[in-house]
This record gives C-alpha cells, sequence and structure tokens, in this order.
C-alpha cells in the first residue's frame, strides 16, 4: 500500500555539508523527496560522498566566510529568492539552526510562501549587548511562532520549554552519526601507535583546537596526572580554526597550547588535523574520550557546546568518556561511573584530573564502561526518530 507520507516534499537549508550529517540525509531521502540549498560551499577536507550527491538534489548559495550575518546582504537576498524558488511545491522547509541569521531569512520567506517551518535548535545565549539581545529575540519570536522545534538532546528541550515554547512544537531529532567504514580503517597506523603506548592509558582529545574547548586545562590536568603516574599518555588530535575569520586568535591558541604541553609534559603527543573520514582510527588507539569544554559564558548560558558530535562518536567507538557539563550531548550519551565521567566546569583543573585518576585505578572497567558507551549511542542514534517527528508535524 502507497504511504502517502513518502510522496511529501521537504526543503532543508543548512550551513554547509558536512561527514557528520551524512546519515541525516540518506534517512530523510529514504522517506521523502529531499531538496538541500547549502549555504557555503563543499569543504575540500569534508567532500560530500557520491552517493549522497546522486540521491540528494541541492544547490550551493556560495557564501564564503564561518556564518552568514545581517549585514551580508547580497547573499541573504539571494537565499531569500532560493527558499521562495525552490519552496513552492514543498511541503515542509526545515532551517538549522534557529541560531543562525540564514534561519530568519528563511522564516520570512515561508510566512510569505505560507508552508510550514520547523527548526533545529541548538544553542543560546544573551549579553549585554543591544544588538546581540535583539538578534537572541528574533530567535526567540522565529522559534515560538514556528509550527515545530527539533531538539538534539534533553538540554536544549529544558532551555525552550523555560520560555514557554509550547511542549507540542518540541520534537526529538537527534544528530545521527554514520558507522565508520572499516574500508577506511588504518591498520598499520593503529598498530604502530599502541604498540609505541603498549602500557599505557591512553587518553585522547579529538577536536578543534580552540580556546573555549579548554584544551590547556587538560594539559594543565594532564601534567599533574603524569607526575603520580608513568602509565599513562594524551593524545591530541585536531588543530587550529581555519576561517575568513579568525576568531578567539585560534592560530595563537593552538601553538599556546603545544608549547604549554612541551614544557609541562614529556607524555603528550600533537598529532595535528585529519580529515573526517579517517578520525576513526584514532579512536581506536585510545583508551578514554576527553572533552574539557570550559565554562566561559555568562549564566544565562546554560551550556557552552553547541552540541559535541565527537562524544557520538567515541561512544559509537566503545570508549568510556570524560566531559564537562559545558556539552550538550554528554547528557544523552554518558551515564555517571557507568560509561564516563560528567564533571563540574567550576573546577575543571582538578575535575579532570580525578576523573582521569578513577580510570588510572579502575583500568579493569575500562571496557564494560566502554560497552555501555557503545549501548547509549546505539540508543540515541536511531533514525526512526527522525522520521517520526516529521510525520508528526504532516499529521497534525
Amino acid at each position: 500500500m502507497h504511504n502517502e507520507m513518502d510522496s511529501k516534499k521537504i526543503l532543508y537549508v543548512n550551513k554547509q555539508y558536512r561527514t557528520y550529517d551524512y546519515l541525516k540525509y540518506m534517512t530523510i531521502t529514504d522517506k521523502y523527496e529531499l531538496t538541500v540549498i547549502w549555504i557555503c560551499p563543499f569543504d575540500k577536507k569534508d567532500p560530500i560522498p557520491t552517493a549522497a550527491k546522486k540521491k540528494l538534489k541541492f544547490v550551493i548559495l556560495g557564501f564564503v566566510g564561518n556564518r552568514l550575518q545581517p549585514w551580508h546582504l547580497s547573499c541573504s537576498f539571494k537565499l531569500f529568492r532560493l527558499v521562495l524558488k525552490y519552496g513552492k511545491n514543498i511541503d515542509l522547509i526545515i532551517s538549522s539552526t534557529s541560531d543562525a541569521w540564514h534561519s530568519k531569512v528563511v522564516f520570512l520567506a515561508s510566512r510569505i510562501l505560507k508552508k510550514p517551518i520547523a527548526f533545529r535548535k541548538e544553542i543560546w545565549f544573551r549579553n549585554k549587548s543591544f544588538l546581540r539581545n535583539l538578534y537572541y529575540s528574533m530567535t526567540v519570536f522565529i522559534e515560538k511562532h514556528a509550527n515545530a522545534v527539533f531538539y538534539p538532546g534533553i538540554r536544549q528541550k529544558e532551555f525552550l520549554l523555560s520560555y514557554h515554547v509550547s511542549s507540542d512544537k518540541l520534537l526529538p531529532f537527534p544528530y545521527l552519526i554514520k558507522e565508520p567504514s572499516k574500508r577506511k580503517i588504518d591498520v598499520s597506523l593503529i598498530n604502530n601507535i599502541r604498540e609505541e603506548l603498549k602500557d599505557k592509558i591512553v587518553f585522547l582529545y579529538l577536536g578543534r583546537i580552540i580556546y573555549r574547548k579548554g584544551l590547556d586545562l587538560l594539559i594543565e590536568s594532564f601534567s599533574r596526572l603524569e607526575k603520580f603516574y608513568r602509565n599513562v599518555w594524551l593524545l591530541i588530535v585536531g588543530g587550529p580554526f581555519s576561517s575568513k575569520y579568525k576568531r578567539e586568535h585560534s592560530e595563537n591558541y593552538y601553538e599556546y597550547c603545544k608549547d604549554l604541553a612541551e614544557e609541562r609534559s614529556k607524555n603528550i603527543s600533537f598529532l595535528g588535523e585529519v580529515a573526517p573520514s579517517l578520525v576513526q582510527n584514532y579512536y581506536y588507539t585510545a583508551d578514554v574520550f576527553t572533552h574539557p569544554h570550559r565554562k566561559y559564558l555568562s549564566k544565562n548560558r546554560i551550556i557552552g557546546e553547541g552540541w559535541g558530535n565527537v562524544v557520538i562518536e567515541a561512544a559509537s567507538m566503545r570508549l568510556p568518556c570524560i566531559l564537562t557539563d559545558r556539552i550538550s550531548s554528554a547528557f544523552e550519551l554518558v551515564e555517571n561511573y557507568k560509561n564516563g565521567i560528567i564533571v563540574d566546569s567550576d573546577d575543571i583543573i582538578n575535575n579532570l584530573y580525578n576523573a582521569m585518576k578513577f580510570f588510572i585505578n579502575n583500568r579493569d572497567k575500562i571496557n564494560s564502561f566502554g560497552e555501555h558507551s557503545r549501548y547509549m549511542y546505539e540508543k540515541y542514534n536511531d533514525p526512526l526518530k527522525i522520521i517520526n517527528s516529521i510525520n508528526s508535524i504532516f499529521k497534525k
């Protein structure tokens, strides 16, 4: 029997193609006819697979930069026209994230087209800037007047409910991570690293190296740990944030962290930036994953990390996780002392030290914690949640 839902058409507006979005797009195209507008061109370091290119209808706005902003008038107007053009025969428009300027543009176009619209929710904050608070108020307005708001985790849902977005508008929309390809496993690389670090408990940091991620705090904590425990090692995979806009002086911060590690420790390795399709190799080399996101924002912001896809990747690779409470995904993927530890960001250095020490003193629990991480990943990483959320909008 033909399913009426399968014939529905969706227009999805997103910043740029990323490897971690692959499963999301493929999940949607399995049930609906999908057209995507990407704001930015494809990244040469993160190319779109041929399978996705063949299955997706897409158009690229061509904006070059980190984020579309209100003063990018020509690109904003071009996006507005594209949504009007491709949204005419669409049954639902989705834009991510509601905090971004492009979502404000898409919302206006959806009202003109009289089409239902849903937004994904990631982060939130206010400060003393009049313009920033005005921008924030616009975000609140479009979320309150959207047909639905998709939340990846409980922290986003709690926040949306706190300023009276109707609960019947809130729908789960997980960040789906595709299973790593066995063809991309570099056995020789993994074996070489593991052989070099045999008998060591290997902690892994993987991600962008920018100030708010708190790598310097992890280095400080690990160097303290190393004074008492020689059988430990810290692998650092990632590079500075590269963009037309040099945020947070990331190149200087990267060099600062390297200098700090060289000064404080003999057991820290910087392995540089790797392609997204190859990061799985480094998860295989580690025993415990760490993400020390710092508490650097105002009290009005509950968390600091928009989401934290690396946590899902680490859990999928059966790694216990040590995370700070600034990371949204921590509250979906980690159960304290079952598959990891969520530490208080008020005293990161001491709390990271104690969490790492736990795994040194309980080395026999690393495997069982890792298996529970895999369980938490499978529980969260369910494509059916996305399909059910979209279907519930069509049924209203």
